[in-house]
């Protein structure tokens, strides 16, 4: 069940994100009185074989255009005609443009249809981001407030200097008011980012290393992370051993088999050490009584609840009227936009493994997790919906990035890139973008399985 919540989120995510990037190209084209002669989500043919398996699920033409669902579900395209596109065949374009074309259009006009896609995306994701400020606000962990019981420090975390209880003052010479700016202020992408930490009374300055930012992505334990106490915020569904054993929501975990267990690592830990077995657990219930329970860790080292934050520490909700939920969503879309510039930066000049950074479609339904959470879904709907936009404008034929670095050659030079060149381009273009699909999926296997 968890697995068809996981795929269902996706597909939903996608039909929207998809069809309205299609719509960006489609209104743009109208706006310049192109003829738009396919509107669809999904493909109607075996991608990118385009006469291979062609039939739609439903389609029906108003005016010029045929709007239709595809029976193949990898995005959606639109047909405008005088285009050279992953579906225009070999010499399929008359000799003499029409007034209604695209090819008979002013490169500027040919740009911003290119771009439509694109920036729809944009605008959506800060519309996105806007609506979760307004709805939901910000809930945020005063840094003060995870310094009472300091931090929690991983190998990677230890091996560069920092300990356990270490207090965190500054990042950078930055001061953060919440834990959660700490992995979000720019400064930590820069070359040399170091941290300040309270250690016993005294100040203690620890540089990172210079795969810092690599070493944080690949490491799938936590680098550094608030020590709290255990408290049972959600009772799993699809492992039910706690919630055979008798725990309750808002029970808080104190210890297990007589041994304290004062912090939620900690449990996290004994967890891994008695996989298969039964323990038993020391729950405080209602703030004053003591029970024990007998519950079976399963072989991942889970009992099946999730803990909770807010429980653990005093949070700040941040709310926002609609017009101060305006600038927020646009500030997380700049940095969004901005991380993920950074990201890429990074990997094209290998400072980070691009196996360890890119998911494809079996990683990102797994993002989504097997319970429906709409405050999450559409969090993570916002982001890739940013994270589409900068992809369609890597400069690869087939992309709207290369579709738009040919029209800039041309406004530049004056000459137009010829229907051959762009054709083969195309091919060439579409190869690469297979390969990079066939890549991200293998990935998500392997990582699965590893």
């Amino acid at each position: 069940m968890g697995g068809l919540i996981m795929a269902g989120q996706l597909l939903l995510s996608l039909t929207i994100l998809v069809s309205l990037h299609e719509f960006g190209h489609f209104i743009t084209a109208k706006c310049f009185k192109m003829r738009v002669e396919k509107f669809y989500l999904f493909f109607d043919f075996l991608f990118p074989m385009a006469n291979v398996a062609k039939f739609a699920i439903f389609k029906k033409k108003i005016g010029d255009t045929e709007y239709g669902i595809g029976w193949f579900p990898l995005g959606g395209y639109v047909n405008i005609s005088g285009m050279i596109d992953e579906t225009t065949e070999k010499g399929q374009l008359p000799a003499e443009p029409q007034p209604w074309e695209y090819r008979s259009k002013p490169a500027w006009q040919r740009l911003i249809v290119i771009l439509g896609g694109v920036i729809v995306n944009l605008i959506l994701g800060v519309i996105i981001f806007t609506g979760i400020m307004y709805a939901y606000g910000e809930i945020k962990t005063p840094l003060n407030e995870v310094n009472k019981t300091g931090i929690h420090v991983g190998a990677y975390a230890k091996e560069i200097g920092f300990e356990e209880g270490d207090k965190i003052i500054s990042v950078n010479g930055n001061h953060p008011k919440y834990w959660d700016d700490i992995f979000e202020m720019k400064e930590i992408m820069a070359d040399n980012p170091y941290f300040e930490v309270e250690r016993n009374g005294e100040t203690k300055r620890i540089e990172m290393t210079a795969d810092f930012t690599s070493r944080l992505i690949k490491e799938k334990e936590e680098f550094i992370s608030p020590r709290k106490a255990t408290y049972v915020e959600k009772l799993s569904p699809q492992l039910p051993n706690a919630k055979d054993a008798g725990l309750l929501v808002d029970d808080q975990i104190i210890g297990a088999d007589e041994m304290p267990l004062l912090y939620f690592h900690e449990f996290q830990t004994y967890l891994k050490e008695h996989k298969g077995t039964k323990i038993n657990l020391k729950v405080v219930r209602n703030l004053k009584d003591t029970v024990t329970l007998n519950v079976l860790v399963n072989d991942n080292g889970q009992i099946g609840f999730q803990a909770s934050s807010s429980k653990a520490f005093k949070v700040d909700t941040i709310h926002y009227s609609l017009i101060q939920a305006i600038p927020q969503g646009l500030k997380l879309g700049y940095k969004t936009v901005s991380d993920q510039l950074t990201g890429l930066k990074k990997i094209f000049t290998g400072k980070v493994n691009a196996r360890d950074s890119l998911s494809g479609p079996i990683g990102i339904a797994q993002a989504f997790g097997a319970s429906w959470d709409w405050h999450w879904f559409w969090m993570l709907t916002g982001l890739i919906s940013m994270v589409l936009a900068i992809m369609n404008l890597l400069p690869i034929p087939g992309l709207d990035g290369g579709y738009a670095i040919f029209i800039l050659w041309e406004m530049i030079t004056r000459r137009k890139v010829s229907d051959n060149v762009m054709q083969k381009a195309l091919s060439v273009g579409l190869v690469i973008i297979l390969l990079l699909t066939f890549f991200a999926i293998g990935n998500d296997i392997f990582k699965m399985f590893k």
